[in-house]
């Protein structure tokens, strides 16, 4: 795999390790690569170098990857990578005896086809000659055809045509520039993308090494965004510009070095495509919408979602949303119970337009109990989590993500003391237990004094605290709910796990018979140094 270091080699070589019939994995860049793994072997080259043809000795299959994206001010240089490394790369396979190359093209290299109707493999790829990004594709893709042709029993070929991807691992100034508080684009009511996650790009590369086959192929969801509905979900300002200005404007910023990009990229969004004979040939379905994708790619830029047509719902897209979450609190040190049951994922209507998000962890049998779990101010409900998988089986545990924070819709910091406990309220009222009786709240916060790192993370979807612990417990008393307070590191659950399960007990002791009653353990027992209150 050239390209090894780029974005899409972080998602596809794991991809690639995880298959058992995959012996090795070769990767090649010209940057420090750092992957290990038994089966992958790293190389040093720069894909103009004719060497790499012993790079690819033994290969199977080659995956070319390595593409200049990120503008460099030499085009000549950028030109001879992109177009003439492809060509390297190409004619080294051959010659190696590869039986099968994946070529990363990209739905741009179509140009400016002048319609929006989504475009098929059939269409021409014209390029755009004014982007040295889309006409390097181009030019390529025109190179292997004519490849092709002179050595028709060489060696088989797949294009892939994927549109633009969004994820964890993927950051760029197109991305910045979507995710940010103003955007000017030419042809604004007209224009759209279709995103698509890295897992599902991960999951059509695998399916083609796997079933190697000739052809072009485009990789896009079924569905359009257009950047109306995207500003839309954020409350992105979004204005009008006309390309004749634009361009002239980028090409004078990127000169002076005020802007990292040119008017090569001052473009109408992308052309729209359909997948459809790639989902023919390999049973591939993306498992997120172009919406949810987007949605996600907001949310892993720190900004809000403030449409509730646009919150993710379905279990799989909050999933996929929370997962650098879930796989950073996995790795914690006291963490000692993964999550092994998926929760139910509730969005709770919420006056305003706004959004309420519950993870509901269910009992395996009849409920005796309901625990509400108030995170601490700027966290959400996934950072809890793994406690809920020590509660008994009779436990319900609602997590709720407290207004503007999580999978929450709506303004970030939306409310105080009083919008919690509405909070709190609505999602008991509608996912827990009859009785207040029954129910518990407990109410999280960071200790004072803590040097909080993770604010710095945006794909872990933390917000800075703004609201104060006691006006948050004094509102959940205030409408009727026990509610208790427990000053607790998540990132050290040991002590957050140790002084919940005391509060359980102890409201356990309460109802107990008293000969039961004598040989529980007292509140002194489970204070924690007054962690509890």
């Amino acid at each position: 795999m050239t390209g090894a270091t780029s974005d899409f080699g972080a998602v596809v070589i794991p991809r690639l390790l995880e298959d058992d019939r995959i012996e090795e994995v070769v990767g090649i860049s010209r940057r420090h690569c750092g992957i290990r793994h038994a089966k992958f072997r790293h190389v040093r080259l720069d894909i103009r170098d004719p060497a790499i043809e012993d790079a690819f000795d033994g290969c199977d299959t080659v995956i070319h990857l390595a593409f200049v994206v990120s503008e460099i001010r030499d085009k000549k240089l950028t030109d001879d990578i992109n177009i003439g490394g492809s060509i390297n790369v190409l004619e080294s396979a051959a010659r190696a005896s590869a039986r099968h190359l994946v070529i990363t093209s990209s739905v741009n290299a179509y140009g400016n086809p002048g319609t929006r109707d989504p475009l098929d493999e059939n269409t021409f790829p014209m390029g755009d000659r004014n982007c040295y990004h889309h006409h390097g594709k181009a030019m390529v893709e025109h190179y292997v055809e004519w490849w092709q042709r002179r050595h028709p029993y060489a060696m088989r070929i797949t294009v892939l045509r994927p549109t633009y991807i969004v994820g964890p691992h993927f950051a760029n100034d197109g991305i910045a520039a979507m995710a940010g508080r103003f955007l000017a684009i030419p042809d604004a009511n007209s224009s759209s993308f279709q995103y698509l996650h890295e897992d599902d790009l991960a999951t059509a590369y695998h399916l083609v090494v796997r079933q190697p086959f000739s052809g072009v192929f485009n990789i896009a969801p079924r569905e359009t965004t257009p950047v109306r509905r995207l500003a839309a979900m954020h409350g992105q300002v979004l204005a009008d510009l006309p390309m004749k200005l634009g361009q002239p404007i980028a090409d004078l910023l990127f000169a002076l070095r005020l802007s990292k990009y040119s008017g090569d990229w001052i473009t109408a969004g992308e052309p729209p495509v359909d997948a459809s004979r790639f989902r023919r040939h390999t049973g591939w379905a993306p498992t997120l919408t172009s919406d949810e994708a987007a949605a996600l790619m907001l949310l892993h830029r720190a900004r809000p979602i403030l449409d509730a047509t646009f919150v993710p719902r379905r279990a799989q897209a909050c999933e996929t949303v929370l997962r650098p979450t879930t796989e950073f609190i996995a790795a914690q040190p006291g963490v000692s119970t993964p999550m092994l049951r998926p929760p139910e994922h509730h969005q709770l209507e919420s006056p305003g337009g706004a959004t309420v998000h519950v993870e509901h962890h269910t009992a395996r049998r009849t409920p005796s109990l309901t625990v509400l779990v108030v995170p601490a101010p700027g966290l959400h409900a996934r950072f809890y989590s793994h406690l809920a998988q020590d509660f008994d089986d009779d436990i319900d545990v609602l997590i709720v993500d407290q207004p503007g924070t999580g999978l929450s819709a709506g303004p970030r910091r939306a409310g105080g003391p009083a919008a919690t406990a509405r909070a709190v309220e609505r999602a008991w009222r509608a996912l827990g237990r009859n009785q207040l009786s029954e129910t518990i709240v407990v109410m999280f916060a960071i200790p004072r004094g803590r040097t909080w790192p993770l604010y710095s993370r945006p794909e872990l979807l933390t917000v800075r605290g703004w609201a104060r612990t006691e006006g948050r417990l004094a509102a959940l008393r205030r409408s009727g709910f026990a509610a208790v307070h427990i000053e607790a590191d998540p990132l050290t659950p040991g002590t957050a796990r140790d002084a919940l399960s005391g509060i359980l007990s102890d409201r356990r002791n309460a109802t107990a018979s008293p000969a039961d009653r004598e040989m529980s353990t007292t509140p002194q027992d489970w204070e924690h140094n007054g962690l509890c209150h």
